[in-house]
């Protein structure tokens, strides 16, 4: 019964915090992408939802917990490689040079 009341408690939770994210993210033309996706997820994540509340005393229920569970993890992985290439430095030109061209360019 304790597991029921906290996992409804979870999943209330993870479909907030795809609310207030997808919401950032569509104000945030570099990000709006990800808003869309977001908002697809969260979608998601209130049918399968839905399906795992509505399913819990039927041999499913299982399957139906871990489908939304699985929802919310697949996207935290999608948001977790968009911000590592963020965070990656990015190639310019000239860059290949190594620093001793660097430092001796005029610029």
């Amino acid at each position: 019964m304790a597991h029921t009341a906290v996992a409804g408690v979870d999943a209330l939770c993870f479909l907030l915090a795809l609310g207030f994210v997808a919401a950032r993210c569509r104000g945030d033309p570099a990000w709006a992408s990800e808003g869309c996706t977001t908002a697809g997820f969260l979608l998601a994540g209130v049918v399968l939802g839905g399906f795992g509340a509505a399913s819990i005393t039927q041999p499913y229920a299982g399957l139906a917990e871990r489908l939304s569970i699985g929802t919310f993890l697949l996207w935290a992985e999608l948001m977790a490689i968009d911000l590592w290439r963020l965070g990656r430095p990015r190639r310019t030109v000239g860059s290949d040079r190594g620093p001793s061209a660097r430092a001796a360019s005029p610029d």
